[in-house]
């Protein structure tokens, strides 16, 4: 039995083994690249959400409403990660308030509500974009000769 021929099915086995191994551990790590680049992805996209919305609240915060020409918030950057934003805030129409509306009463005639819509484009890393609209009014003085007048 000492001087037997080996027939090497054992190495064999072993390299198959091992190719086997390598090729699961090396799908493994692909995977977990691929799961760190979306989580990024998603990151970057939430970053640009958030600096959209930040536009908005700016552009209401600096109240400048006109019905003759839109209003725009200049590009602003918001931080080191490369958030931005920027809004154009526009005049849709002015619609009277109704005689009892907001706890007014009797005189409320005399108001008008004019209507605006905010366009947001908040910008994030890896040219991540997103883009909000809001809708809002603000109550200012009818004036009877011309309906569209600006708010105050």
């Amino acid at each position: 039995m000492i001087g037997r021929r080996q027939s090497g099915v054992a190495l064999i086995v072993t390299l198959v083994l091992l190719t086997a191994v390598t090729l699961v551990t090396a799908s493994a790590m692909n995977t977990a690249t691929l799961q760190i680049v979306m989580a990024g992805n998603v990151t970057s996209y939430d970053l640009a959400f958030q600096a959209a919305s930040t536009g908005i609240e700016l552009a209401i915060a600096r109240g400048e409403f006109s019905v003759e020409s839109p209003g725009a918030l200049p590009l602003t950057r918001l931080d080191d990660s490369g958030a931005a934003t920027e809004a154009v805030v526009v005049f849709s129409e002015s619609t009277p308030v109704p005689g009892a509306a907001f706890s007014l009463g009797e005189g409320s005639a005399e108001l008008q509500a004019f209507h605006f819509e905010i366009t947001a484009v908040g910008t994030g890393p890896r040219n991540a974009v997103s883009t909000q609209r809001q809708e809002f009014y603000v109550l200012g003085p009818a004036d009877p000769a011309d309906p569209g007048t600006a708010p105050p």
